[in-house]
């Protein structure tokens, strides 16, 4: 309210500004002084949106069951543990371990602060298939950004092999009860959302398979939509 440009749209090339530089807790911040400051009518830069095709992950071996609590993980720290694949296909963060109130672990992911386009996934090893399996999994989330669509979805795969990402077929559980913009804020055990058990069977792209398959968890974010979303006990039997 303190902008009387504040209706204008963000730029969108790339070029010269003149901000006020400050700081809100430990990140650092620009605040812009007037529209006219800024001069970004230069071609923006060019970075990639894709992961690579030659993105390679050595698979663990396949699994019965899945039950993962993250009770190992260490604040701020990649998650590496059991198998998982963590991997960052847009930007630069990844799945981290969280230690809520001293005590309670799960595994966090956000683009706050980073000022990129992040897509991060946190793919489980191989599941041996059964009939009969059901998954169940929690969610959390602070700080919603309005307007953020689909910050967290959780996806099954039949073709992923651990060489090709990028083109194996990643179908979302569009059906799973995800936290969001009504939510209470994550305290830990009583801030996490049940996705409900979902019955695998009911997914086309399980019926009649034969084999191993992929449970997958993607986080989307950008600069404008910074939601901190929460991942725990993953349970698929």
């Amino acid at each position: 309210g303190w902008a009387n440009f504040a209706d204008q749209l963000t730029p969108s090339g790339k070029g010269k500004l003149i901000a006020i530089v400050t700081q809100y807790n430990a990140q650092p911040q620009l605040v812009i002084r007037n529209y006219n400051e800024l001069n970004m009518r230069e071609t923006p830069c060019v970075t990639s949106v894709t992961a690579p095709a030659s993105s390679t992950f050595v698979l663990a071996a396949p699994v019965q069951s899945v039950d993962e609590k993250f009770d190992k993980v260490s604040s701020n720290s990649d998650f590496t543990e059991n198998g998982w694949i963590n991997f960052a296909e847009k930007g630069s963060v990844k799945w981290r371990g969280h230690v809520k109130a001293g005590t309670y672990k799960s595994l966090r992911v956000s683009s706050y602060g980073t000022g990129e386009n992040n897509t991060v996934w946190l793919i489980s090893p191989p599941v041996i298939c059964k009939p009969g399996m059901k998954l169940n999994f929690k969610t959390g989330v602070e700080y919603f950004s309005n307007g953020h669509t689909d910050p967290v979805m959780a996806y099954l795969s039949t073709d992923f092999n651990g060489l090709n990402f990028t083109t194996a077929n990643w179908t979302p559980l569009k059906t799973a009860v995800y936290a969001g913009a009504t939510d209470p804020y994550y305290t830990g055990a009583t801030g996490l959302i049940s996705s409900g058990n979902i019955d695998l069977s009911s997914q086309d792209i399980l019926k009649n398979h034969q084999g191993n398959f992929f449970i997958a968890f993607r986080y989307a974010g950008t600069p404008n939509h910074t939601t901190n979303i929460y991942l725990d006990d993953v349970l698929l039997q």
